[in-house]
């Protein structure tokens, strides 16, 4: 007998090109998803029960987009913000209730100004047993293709001097690096001024930080000297993302 949910979902991701997406495998229980804005996952179980974080509510982060300027970009209703992360540090840890199965996010690793806390804090989240997902963009099949790819060492010191801010000269390098996005074709007219703004707005949206799976490898072997996990899913194929899926384990 065929399995038709099964069917439709193999061929769906056939046909939008997500063939290494295993959330839907990994990702069971009650969960959070972060930074969905108006694209949520939608391939949860029907027994799974979602709530969606993020650093602004739905109303700021339309306000956001819209003063982007940009037409056509991100059009459909952005998901309701069930638990808001506060600055500096925009920790779920500190607004999370409960521990929960699993935690996923897509396109938002790469915004935290503190990488390795947040991925910390997201496995700090987790029940034993439970999931961390997350697809995060592949820097050298995207508009970041033209970066340099983020020195890990400079993700370190960042964590171990609690440091949760970015600069105008990082700010500088996403402008003028970034090769054929819309928002960055503008700024490039004066990439001091946006520079400058960029850092002051805290917008959450830009890529301060770019990903391959080199680095990524090292980022995640640091993090286990911090904390107990494992790595059971990554997908490494020339493609624009990368999906990573971790299980927390018992503190040995």
């Amino acid at each position: 007998m065929i399995h038709l949910k099964k069917h439709r979902r193999l061929l769906a991701r056939k046909m939008i090109g997500n063939k290494f997406d295993l959330a839907y495998y990994f990702c069971r229980g009650s969960g959070v998803e972060i930074g969905a804005m108006s694209s949520p996952y939608l391939e949860f179980s029907s027994d799974s029960q979602v709530k969606y974080a993020d650093i602004f509510s739905s109303t700021e982060l339309r306000e956001i987009i819209s003063s982007l300027n940009v037409d056509g970009m991100y059009n459909k209703k952005i998901v309701d913000t069930d638990i808001l992360l506060n600055a500096p540090t925009y920790s779920l840890f500190d607004s999370l209730a409960n521990k929960v199965d699993f935690i996923y996010s897509s396109n938002v690793f790469e915004h935290h100004p503190n990488p390795i806390f947040s991925l910390v804090d997201q496995l700090n989240c987790v029940v034993t047993g439970g999931i961390v997902y997350l697809v995060i963009p592949n820097k050298d099949y995207t508009y970041d293709r033209l970066r340099k790819t983020t020195d890990i060492n400079i993700l370190i010191e960042k964590y171990e001097t609690h440091n949760f801010t970015n600069t105008v000269e990082e700010a500088h390098e996403v402008i003028t690096c970034t090769d054929s996005h819309p928002v960055y074709d503008m700024y490039k007219k004066n990439p001091a001024k946006y520079s400058k703004e960029m850092i002051d707005k805290k917008e959450g949206i830009h890529h301060f930080y770019t990903y391959n799976i080199t680095n990524l490898l090292e980022l995640i072997n640091y993090v286990k000297l911090i904390i107990s996990f494992e790595l059971l899913y990554i997908s490494a194929d020339k493609s624009s993302d990368i999906h990573i899926a971790l299980e927390r384990t018992d503190i040995k």
